[in-house]
């Protein structure tokens, strides 16, 4: 998955994961930024993303703005398919993250880390 909606488990505040990097035999080590997103807005993202509208361009937006909202928090490790957080770093500043296209496996985000 390169991005999605989640729950923390421990403040129960909704937030955004983004795909950074992989690697792993089966890519099953992956490197996501994790961050809140208020209560409020994300509500409304969902509401929205389960209407139905014609504009096909909708949904890219709707999705942009809510990503434009996060609270970065953390840059984790993770392992499939668990999900299991091998390991974790916050995140000290905004992350410019790349069109899911151009992401490449084993990239530098793996250097943040003891692994």
């Amino acid at each position: 998955m390169v991005c999605g909606l989640v729950q923390c488990q421990f403040c129960a505040l909704p937030g955004i994961f983004q795909l950074l990097d992989w690697r792993g035999t089966q890519l099953d080590q992956r490197i996501y930024s994790v961050g809140h997103l208020p209560r409020a807005a994300t509500e409304v993202f969902i509401r929205n993303m389960q209407s139905a509208y014609c504009d096909v361009t909708r949904h890219s937006h709707e999705v942009e703005a809510l990503i434009n909202l996060r609270q970065l928090a953390h840059i984790g490790v993770y392992q499939l398919p668990s999900y299991e957080c091998l390991d974790y770093v916050s995140a000290a500043a905004p992350i410019k993250h790349p069109d899911w296209q151009q992401l490449k496996p084993e990239g530098h985000w793996w250097a943040k880390f003891n692994q």
